[in-house]
């Protein structure tokens, strides 16, 4: 979240820019602002407002003679403190209870339940995607034997998302070899992001006993597959 404070002027200069470079998908100028809002300025003093934006990184220019288009650190802004939020009625309301009162297992099938309400409330185009868990914070790893050439990885990540993978063995798992494995893990990898626990997976488990080693060295050599979504 942006935690800098605009002016009133700044902000709306913001606003500006944000809801014009989605309609148009075109680099905003100042004079374009002039003429589309009724903001009571003129185009020298928004050109200096959208100066300061810039250098505080809220906007930026794709070239020298071009308009401004907004950063990641504008969009945070305009969406967490100007964007005007639309309450749902009851109707909508319903339909969300509706679609989600069933029993939803994979990840992928939530997002595609959430992509659908969103396009049905909106009437708009929606697609919703994984979030970025490079930097995600691991909390907790469950290894669960499904068989004895099976075991279930379950993943728990510090925002509240899940996910699990099945990891296949050649041969058959010792079964009483894993609560002390799974013991190692969270001892060694929770509080690590993802991309630590991938950069350094190896040398934090080169020295795991002999007993130990089959499933650890799978759950090493499978890392990029189990941390990964």
């Amino acid at each position: 979240m942006v935690h800098e404070n605009l002016n009133e002027r700044e902000k709306t200069i913001l606003r500006s820019i944000v809801q014009q470079f989605i309609l148009t998908a075109s680099p905003v100028g100042s004079r374009n602002i002039t003429k589309t809002f009724d903001i009571g300025v003129s185009p020298a003093t928004v050109r200096n407002i959208m100066s300061d934006l810039e250098d505080s990184g809220f906007i930026n220019h794709p070239h020298t003679s071009a308009g401004r288009v907004p950063t990641d650190k504008g969009y945070r802004y305009y969406v967490d403190s100007l964007m005007e939020i639309q309450t749902i009625n009851n109707s909508e309301k319903g339909i969300i209870d509706k679609t989600l009162d069933t029993k939803i297992i994979e990840t992928d099938e939530i997002l595609m339940i959430a992509s659908r309400l969103l396009s049905s409330i909106t009437k708009q185009i929606a697609c919703v995607t994984y979030p970025t868990l490079d930097k995600g914070i691991l909390t907790k790893i469950q290894l669960v034997s499904l068989s004895s050439t099976r075991l279930l990885v379950v993943v728990s990540i510090q925002s509240g998302m899940i996910k699990t993978i099945t990891l296949e063995f050649e041969t058959e798992i010792e079964i009483d070899k894993l609560p002390n494995v799974e013991s190692l893990l969270n001892e060694r990898l929770n509080g690590l992001t993802f991309q630590e626990i991938r950069a350094t997976v190896k040398e934090r488990f080169t020295d795991i006993s002999v007993d130990e080693k089959p499933v650890m060295r799978l759950f090493i050599n499978s890392v990029d597959k189990i941390l990964k979504m």
